[in-house]
């Protein structure tokens, strides 16, 4: 199977989660005992356990706005879920906000940004693999997490470079349990992890989220791009992180219920744990 088809099938694929991962929720929802930041208020401008940069192209402030209130939808931060659809507005106010497109923590992101063949390793023949063959490489993703409410991992894809045996890219989904005690309603998420030789700028990810939402913050010691939701304690926004360093571009997407659990997610993945 040719490169272009085997990242064009992964590309495919990737498309399929990205809308189907709007269900399957970030889910590092409440924070736990195990080190993991502490949650950010739901719908503020500042991102959890960081100091907020504002995103280039969005308002180098934040608009004034009564307390409870979003600053860029106006609407209050604590819906009466009671009533029917009441999550609409919500989402078309959001869905109306202008997207991210630009470059933010080393990572050109866009809707219609995408790293594609030109940023991946040469590589004359690819092949489909299994997890097996990203053990003990930057690549190697777990299928556990020791994150609470975690429910179970399914490996997506991954993508091997049969020139040397080096997996060129690896997609795992993760699954959360509601939590008992009612602090987070569940969901799942999804990481890929890409090596990427950027030849013609910096790396680049395909991510459709608002702009006045994404920060950049510090996770695992480095800088990271993050999308924090509008009603993360709902599962009400688009949640996403994104970050490149030594070579490996790190991408979580999905619906998020408290920003916390994304950035434990992002942070134990980072460090390599198991």
């Amino acid at each position: 199977m040719t490169n272009k088809r085997v990242l064009g099938i992964a590309g495919m694929l990737a498309a399929v989660l990205a809308l189907g991962a709007v269900g399957f929720a970030i889910g590092r929802q409440a924070g736990g005992d195990d080190g993991s930041p502490p949650a950010a208020a739901a719908g503020t401008p500042a991102a959890p356990a960081a100091a907020a940069t504002p995103a280039p192209g969005t308002a180098t402030a934040t608009p004034q706005a009564p307390a409870g209130v979003d600053p860029y939808t106006g609407l209050p931060l604590d819906p009466d879920t009671s009533k029917p659809l009441w999550a609409a507005p919500y989402q078309d106010a959001d869905r109306e906000l202008p997207r991210f497109d630009g470059v933010l923590a080393g990572v050109r992101i866009g809707p219609d940004a995408d790293h594609g063949v030109d940023q991946l390793p040469r590589c004359t023949k690819t092949r489909w693999g299994t997890l097996k063959d990203a053990v003990g490489t930057p690549l190697d993703l777990p299928l556990s997490l020791p994150v609470q409410g975690f429910k179970g991992g399914h490996l997506g894809w991954v993508i091997v470079c049969e020139d040397d045996g080096r997996p060129l890219e690896v997609t795992v989904d993760y699954a959360f349990d509601p939590d008992p005690a009612g602090v987070f309603r569940g969901g799942g998420l999804t990481v890929t992890r890409s090596r990427l030789e950027p030849r013609n700028g910096p790396p680049a990810a395909s991510l459709w989220v608002p702009a006045p939402r994404m920060r950049e913050v510090e996770v695992a010691g480095g800088p990271a791009a993050v999308a924090v939701p509008i009603l993360p304690d709902h599962g009400i926004g688009e949640a996403a992180l994104v970050t490149y360093r030594d070579g490996i571009l790190t991408v979580i997407r999905g619906r998020v219920l408290a920003p916390d659990q994304l950035l434990a997610v992002a942070d134990h993945i980072l460090r390599g744990g198991r």
